[in-house]
């Protein structure tokens, strides 16, 4: 505690962002995690804790054929910005490929979509705005499970109430209209009777490292 003390001082002091010293001193490897499942990893550069809630910025290494289907935040923005390989982005049914070095800002409330369409992992940032704990823990979680063997080849959770617990703390919503999104009322009473259950408690317990 006091060598943590000691160098909030000196950033403090220096005008230099607390979370920078931070992850500067923090193996990389422990901020890493990887689902054997999809082949992806995802890599915390800086957690909401860290910026005080002000932002999540995650590196992303994307496997071949991976990505996320159309989906939306109600409460987050998300800035994508491409490393390695080319990033394929759909936003409000407009498709954009990034480059190396090239950004794309998805707004709250824009369903969207990312995949890689390239034969080779790509990798990519994503800084997400403003509070984005719960979807921190949601990815956590989530990978926990899949390494565990506790999804199945999409790595989607086998166990219902898994499903019903993680959806509490995805931030994420199907697209309006959508079947998904007819079940999105009856998937939320679940979500609660898995928070009355601890099922999320449980689940954040065993799997969330930071």
């Amino acid at each position: 505690m006091d060598f943590l003390i000691f160098f909030k001082f000196i950033c403090n002091h220096c005008q230099i962002p607390f979370c920078i010293i931070y992850n500067s001193i923090n193996m990389p490897s422990t901020r890493t995690i990887e689902n054997p499942i999809v082949k992806d990893k995802v890599t915390f550069l800086e957690t909401s804790t860290e910026t005080n809630g002000a932002y999540t910025h995650i590196l992303i290494e994307l496997a071949p054929s991976g990505g996320a289907q159309l989906h939306y935040h109600d409460d987050l923005e998300e800035e994508f910005e491409a490393l390695k390989g080319e990033l394929t982005l759909v936003a409000d049914g407009q498709t954009i490929v990034l480059q190396p070095s090239e950004k794309f800002l998805v707004k709250t409330h824009v369903v969207h979509a990312f995949y890689n369409r390239t034969n080779a992992p790509i990798q990519f940032k994503t800084r997400i705005t403003p509070n984005a704990r719960k979807f921190e823990q949601f990815l956590q979680i989530m990978y926990g499970l899949a390494r565990a063997g506790k999804t199945n080849s999409k790595g989607i959770p086998t166990n219902f109430w898994d499903i019903a617990a993680v959806g509490t703390l995805s931030q994420t919503y199907p697209p309006k209209g959508s079947f998904l999104a007819m079940l999105t009322p009856l998937l939320q009473w679940l979500g609660k009777k898995a928070v009355q259950r601890g099922r999320v408690k449980e689940l954040i317990e065993r799997y969330v490292e930071f």
